[in-house]
This record gives structure tokens, C-alpha cells and sequence, in this order.
């Protein structure tokens, strides 16, 4: 059974282990192996996908590093980022406009309403207000790059009970 990460969560996986073998894609949050010992599983103009096998107590996990996936998510993390910097901008300046919204409390709210809408991204700043008098008087932040280029690396793990397969049949499954 080829299932992807939406379905793959361990009561079905325990549900599939005595009746079918499984790959799929891992929701499990494993540590990215160094990529030099790692094999070209597929390379053309456009893409090289390279893999590493990880044995795992019951299970093999095959590490994969996409250029292409790297480069839509690089795209995306881009997109996400000017997005959510935008509006923080608009936040920030409406702090010092007349008439706008600085209650520090609100403020926050506000923050808050703009991290969830941009969860992908957003988890990836830091963001400070400053508070004076109960009103919010400036809101600054910092991007966490190397964080952020982790999550958008290219990268994602393949889980499987079939060990007699190699890492060219597990990914081309």
C-alpha cells in the first residue's frame, strides 16, 4: 500500500502491518543525515534527487533531497515571507498613525490573527512589541533564516517495512 503523509498516521500504519506491506511518506520528524554518503536515485537538467537509506528499529526510512522540490519551496517560502512581512509592515505603521489601532492588548490580537494566517512562515520570526502606557509603541522583528531554510529544503523522509527493497525501488514506488 502507497499512502502519503495525510493518511499515514501510526493507528493506521499499525492497522496496515499484519495484512499489507506500506511505503509511505513520513510524518515522523527525524533528523536530516548529511548528504555526502547519499545516492543519485534520479538526474536529469532539471532535477537530482538523491537518497540515504536509515534503518530504523522495524522500518527503513529512505532520506530524500529534491532540487526541484527545493526550488518550489524556496518559491513558496519567498511568497509566504513578503506576504506576512507586508502585512506586518502595515501593523507596525498603524501603531504610529493617528486614529488606528494601539491598544497594546489589540495590537497583540492582531499579531496573533496574522501569525495563524501565515502559520507556515511565521513560526520563523520573532517578534517583539514594545509596550508604553498600556499602548503598543513599536513592533520589531527578525527573520530566522536558517531555521526557515531547513523546513524549505528539498527535503522528506520515506517510510517503509519492506526491507529487501533498495533506495532506487523504495522512491520509484
Amino acid at each position: 500500500v502507497v499512502i502519503d503523509a495525510g493518511l499515514a498516521t501510526e493507528d493506521n500504519l499499525e492497522n496496515l502491518r499484519p495484512h499489507y506491506h506500506y511505503i509511505a511518506v513520513s510524518r515522523k520528524k527525524i533528523d536530516a543525515p548529511d548528504c555526502d554518503d547519499c545516492i543519485v536515485i534520479k538526474e536529469t537538467k532539471q532535477n537530482k534527487v538523491e537518497a540515504r537509506r536509515i534503518s530504523g528499529d522495524d522500518e527503513i526510512f529512505l532520506y530524500c533531497k529534491s532540487a526541484m522540490k527545493q526550488q518550489k519551496e524556496h518559491s513558496m517560502q519567498d511568497r509566504f515571507r513578503q506576504n506576512f512581512e507586508e502585512q506586518l509592515t502595515h501593523i507596525a505603521k498603524s501603531v504610529r498613525k493617528k486614529g488606528c489601532t494601539k491598544r497594546y492588548d489589540k495590537v497583540l490580537l492582531r499579531i496573533g490573527r496574522l501569525k495563524e494566517k501565515y502559520k507556515q512562515i511565521a513560526r520563523f520570526y520573532q517578534i517583539d512589541v514594545e509596550e508604553k502606557d498600556t499602548l503598543a509603541s513599536r513592533i520589531t522583528w527578525k527573520y530566522l533564516k536558517e531555521q526557515s531554510d531547513q523546513r524549505f529544503s528539498g527535503a522528506y523522509f520515506l517510510r517503509t517495512d519492506r526491507s529487501d527493497l533498495s533506495e532506487q525501488d523504495i522512491w520509484s514506488i
